[in-house]
């Protein structure tokens, strides 16, 4: 049985098969033609000594090499761009156990000749990142300096397009932002062991790399769940602020970071919830468009919040990689919290800048401005109290003509709703007991609810790979040339159930402003496009 994270073990051997895909995957079909598995069986092999493992490790590399030719592969994964690279390091592996036999150097000279020629190199991403390493190894190995160059200068070029000043992957994912600092760190390790001195302005952006790893950490100590990124624990680096997690005095100072690749990242405290449960964790999208972040999704303008000990306003997760439908719903806008207009062409290109943004002790505030569906401007300002723990959502939208215009909010697996349209508010119980209240100010929109509909798909979530669940979804909906909707997000854990009471609702064409209070406290919110006031009154609640 073989098996190639995250996918199922499958049956392979013993006469393998290397057109074989039983899962009908691409990713387990690249995984399979790296051989970085078949690697793993000579590391293991050698370290108990085991002359069967090593004669199957010897059998199985040489039946590669013989029936997958450039010119007739087994496979349309045999000689893909990053199978190659990765392919490449096993083959050096292999010399340790076989020595520069004739039919391992003919290999690596072949795989070489592959990896230099221009015509097999895109020259972005991850998978040319992986290319240049594997030429690196075989430049070493064969004595190639013309190689070592282009691979050197190769990645010095792609790295100043992958990662920008502030330490952030332009791959639109928080996954892969600790993918590619690894891999780049790896780059870097095997440029200095080829002899080749890096850049100290390429040494100092890997350093930062790690601060905004750290802010991309939830309370749970998992990633936010941003473009194709998987459920899991945030790996921790030693010696940077990711060992948050285990010792809050490695945090940044900072509380809310702003980063120009398109996030906003805000908690009330860097405690975890092991610690402190209530702890709050906001997150915003904007900036670069999908077609620059290859594994980013179209959620320009969505919101994730994370407090009482779980994920309330939700983020889809990848899936798969593969096209078709599933993939299509995961990466688009149907799946985010952001405002949709269903039926209009969303342009990947489209870039969705953040146009104002105010940040003090006690509030984060922004507006950010997607232009991304056809036809559509919506500028989406948000005012989120650290200390309140409420979110106003200020949407304007126009360009929707008499189309249904849809404000989306993403909900925990298993919560339970409840709409009053008199009161234009919706309640919302988790499986965890916490409660969530969305109150609409100053109009009633319609309130639609979905649940794991697949005409159109709606309600879904995906934490692994492959597996998606039903979760619960509400619209807000208008329609209209031109619509807006304000809204006033707040959650209460089990044991809290003390609601902020809004009084005197105000809408102008530029200001929003309400009276708010609470147990204990009362303030005046008045909220702009560009700014923000928030006034403490006397007006406050005793009970």
């Amino acid at each position: 049985m073989l098996t190639l994270p995250p996918h199922a073990a499958q049956r392979v051997g013993p006469d393998f098969s290397w057109s074989a895909d039983p899962l009908d995957d691409a990713n387990w079909r690249f995984q399979y033609h790296t051989l970085l598995w078949l690697d793993n069986l000579r590391e293991y092999s050698s370290e108990i000594d085991s002359e069967l493992g090593i004669a199957l490790y010897e059998r199985v590399l040489k039946d590669w090499i013989e029936k997958n030719s450039v010119d007739t592969p087994e496979s349309d994964y045999a000689w893909f761009d990053m199978a190659v690279g990765v392919r490449a390091i096993v083959l050096i592996q292999a010399l340790t156990v076989f020595g520069p036999a004739d039919w391992l150097v003919n290999s690596l000279v072949v795989h070489g000749e592959h990896l230099a020629d221009a015509a097999n190199y895109e020259g972005k991403g991850n998978h040319s990142l992986h290319q240049d390493m594997g030429l690196i190894v075989v430049a070493q190995f064969l004595e190639r300096n013309d190689w070592l160059e282009l691979a050197t200068q190769r990645i010095l070029s792609m790295f100043k397009q992958a990662i920008d000043d502030q330490g952030v992957s332009r791959e639109g994912s928080i996954d892969y932002q600790y993918r590619n600092y690894r891999w780049y760190e790896e780059a870097a390790r095997r440029l200095k062991a080829a002899g080749v001195a890096l850049p100290v302005a390429i040494e100092s952006v890997l350093d930062r790399m790690p601060t905004f790893m750290a802010h991309a950490t939830s309370p749970s100590t998992h990633y936010a769940l941003i473009g194709d990124t998987l459920l899991h624990r945030a790996p921790i680096v030693s010696g940077t602020p990711t060992e948050w997690v285990k010792n809050k005095s490695n945090a940044p100072e900072e509380r809310v970071a702003l980063y120009e690749a398109g996030y906003l990242f805000a908690r009330s405290s860097w405690d975890t919830w092991h610690e402190t449960p209530a702890t709050s964790y906001l997150t915003l999208r904007f900036g670069p468009g999908r077609s620059t972040a290859v594994h980013g999704h179209e959620d320009a303008g969505s919101i994730t919040f994370d407090a009482h000990g779980e994920r309330l306003l939700c983020d889809s997760g990848l899936y798969a990689y593969e096209a078709g439908a599933e993939r299509l719903f995961f990466r688009g806008r149907s799946s985010h919290n952001v405002v949709d207009v269903p039926g209009r062409a969303y342009y990947p290109s489209a870039e969705s800048p953040m146009i104002a943004h105010r940040i003090s002790e006690d509030h984060v505030m922004a507006t950010v401005q997607v232009r991304g569906l056809k036809g559509i401007v919506w500028h989406r300002t948000l005012l989120h109290s650290l200390k309140r723990g409420y979110i106003l959502v200020d949407d304007r939208i126009s360009g929707a003509e008499d189309s249904p215009t849809l404000q989306r909010w993403q909900l925990p697996p298993g919560a339970v709703t409840e709409a009053n349209p008199a009161a234009g508010t919706c309640s919302v119980r988790t499986d965890r007991g916490n409660t969530m209240l969305f109150t609409a100010l100053g109009n009633n929109p319609r309130v639609n609810l979905a649940y794991g509909q697949t005409e159109p798909m709606s309600g879904w979530r995906s934490d692994d790979y492959r597996n998606m669940y039903e979760t619960p979804e509400i619209t807000f909906e208008l329609r209209g040339p031109s619509v807006r909707f304000s809204t006033l997000i707040q959650t209460t854990s089990s044991t809290d159930l003390n609601w902020i009471v809004c009084s005197a609702v105000e809408r102008t064409s530029k200001l929003l402003r309400l009276s708010m209070a609470g147990h204990g406290w009362a303030e005046d919110v008045s909220l702009s496009s560009e700014g923000y006031t928030v006034t403490p009154t006397s007006s406050i609640q005793t009970a």
